[in-house]
């Protein structure tokens, strides 16, 4: 007596599929978190340099403001022999200059 089973061998082939795309499906979001993770870190430590390069920022403005002060550049002006002129004298060009061509 012969004895077929196609039954079995579809439900076979069906599971074996199945189980196929479950550890396609399985290994994917194993490497898709590994990737979110991977990025969360780049992004935390991004943002730790942005908060060293903002104080790095406000020193450098702090030394600036300072070294802008009026009191600082009184004191500069006295260390190095600067005299303040109250009324300066500027260059002036005479308006009277033409710029016309007079070789025709």
């Amino acid at each position: 007596m012969t004895l077929t089973r196609p039954k079995h061998r579809k439900l076979n082939l069906l599971i074996v599929i199945s189980g196929l795309i479950l550890l396609v499906v399985s290994l994917g979001n194993v490497f898709i978190y590994n990737k979110i993770v991977n990025l969360q870190h780049l992004l935390s430590n991004q943002e730790e340099k942005i908060q060293e390069l903002r104080l790095a920022n406000v020193e450098t403005k702090d030394q600036l403001y300072k070294l802008l002060d009026t009191g600082n550049l009184a004191q500069f002006s006295q260390k190095e022999g600067l005299v303040k002129i109250r009324k300066p004298e500027y260059l002036e060009i005479n308006d009277s200059i033409s710029f016309y061509n007079t070789n025709n």
